[in-house]
């Protein structure tokens, strides 16, 4: 697959996530949707922000460093918008069920610092 055709796919889905939440703003109400409201609204909203998060910081590495390839750089950007992504969706999650406090925000934090740097440390072996 080449880098365009996986951006192509990657904006396209991420234009059809977006549009997916904002159907689930307009069209549910978390009060009386229950259960499935919330994970619908939870879902739509963590996968539009992985993929929103992946291109804005593909676009931001591949325009500061002008000299590397390309397609380097869509495996650091895919991680980085997942863990934004789970991590966003994770503190709205807390919020929502008044759990954040200070210390959470912190601890999540370290969380997606650890494990980004297991992930960034981790590097395959050829046989």
């Amino acid at each position: 697959m080449s880098v365009r055709s996986y951006l192509l796919g990657l904006v396209a889905s991420t234009i059809v996530c977006w549009a997916a939440w904002a159907y689930v703003i307009t069209s549910t109400n978390p009060t009386s949707g229950g259960t499935t409201a919330l994970v619908t609204f939870y879902v739509t909203l963590g996968f539009a922000l992985v993929g929103t998060i992946a291109l804005s910081e593909y676009v931001l590495r591949v325009y500061m460093g002008r000299n590397e390839l390309r397609y380097a750089h869509l495996n650091h950007a895919l991680r980085h918008g997942l863990l934004g992504g789970v991590l966003a969706c994770a503190l709205l999650a807390m919020a929502a069920s008044d759990l954040l406090a200070w210390w959470d925000i912190l601890l999540l934090g370290v969380i997606a610092l650890l494990l980004e740097l297991y992930l960034r440390s981790y590097v395959k072996k050829p046989f």
